[in-house]
């Protein structure tokens, strides 16, 4: 068994990763998608954060 404070570490550190990540993603200087391009409607309910 890990002791809590290795466990709240990890968790903190891929929260980081995690945000890093969607920071480079989806960054400022993305450019817009205009409605017009999107095909079809996703079925599933959008993700909210």
């Amino acid at each position: 068994m890990l002791p809590t404070g290795s466990v709240e570490a990890e968790r903190e550190e891929w929260h980081a990763l995690s945000k890093a990540g969607l920071a480079r993603a989806y960054s400022d200087d993305e450019p817009d998608c205009p409605a017009s391009l999107i095909l079809e409607e996703s079925a599933r309910e959008p993700i909210v954060v």
